[in-house]
């Protein structure tokens, strides 16, 4: 049986509004997927770091030497200059070397006739003002004993001979601390270091021995 007009337009309208309704359905759906694939997409803020620690640096690594001279002394050695008299003995095994640098040990004289002191000579020809050192003294016996260090210069004069005068002196005792002695020997042209002791078997030890011009 044919459809009347007015049902065919009923049918019609009846199929748009259920097409509008299945549009607006999957058209909401896709735009919610949208929304949650742009959530996704969202690129998460970057970490906080901790800001690099700043290089160490390592220290020069420098090869072992003698040890340099005290600050405020200069000067010459006194073991670099000709000896023209004496000997030097060697440094007590017990002591430090770097305690006493560039050190002249000289032996106690046994006090008999003929070695009542010890001397060590040097020729300095009249180009030095001043003598330094550090002084002190030891010996293997516990107990303290006098020891004693003159300074004297010598002067040569005009027929060769040479002429002797003591400047100064330091005295102290072994196995206790010792001091410094300076000398002026501007024109000398000898310096005569001479130990005597109070008893034998010890040590005047005569530390960083300078001269200065």
């Amino acid at each position: 049986m044919p459809f009347e007009r007015g049902s065919w337009s009923d049918a019609l309208a009846a199929f748009a509004a259920v097409a509008a309704l299945l549009i607006g359905f999957f058209g909401w759906q896709y735009n919610d997927d949208d929304k949650k694939d742009d959530k996704k997409q969202v690129a998460a803020p970057p970490s906080a770091t901790a800001p690099a620690a700043p290089a160490v640096a390592t220290p020069a690594v420098t090869s072992a030497g003698p040890a340099p001279p005290a600050a405020g002394v200069t000067g010459d050695l006194l073991t670099g200059v000709e000896r023209i008299a004496g000997t030097a003995g060697e440094l007590p095994d017990t002591l430090d070397p770097a305690s006493y640098p560039d050190a002249l040990v000289v032996e106690c004289p046994s006090n008999q006739t003929g070695d009542q002191s010890r001397e060590l000579k040097y020729n300095v020809d009249g180009r030095y003002r001043t003598f330094t050192a550090d002084v002190s003294g030891w010996a293997e016996a516990k107990r303290p004993d006098d020891v004693q260090l003159r300074i004297s210069a010598g002067t040569r004069q005009i027929d060769d001979t040479v002429i002797t005068e003591e400047l100064t002196a330091w005295t102290g005792r072994t196995n206790t601390p010792g001091g410094p002695i300076t000398a002026r020997i501007k024109g000398a042209t000898e310096l005569s270091l001479v130990v005597g002791c109070h008893k034998p078997g010890g040590v005047v030890i005569i530390s960083n021995p300078r001269l200065q011009g």
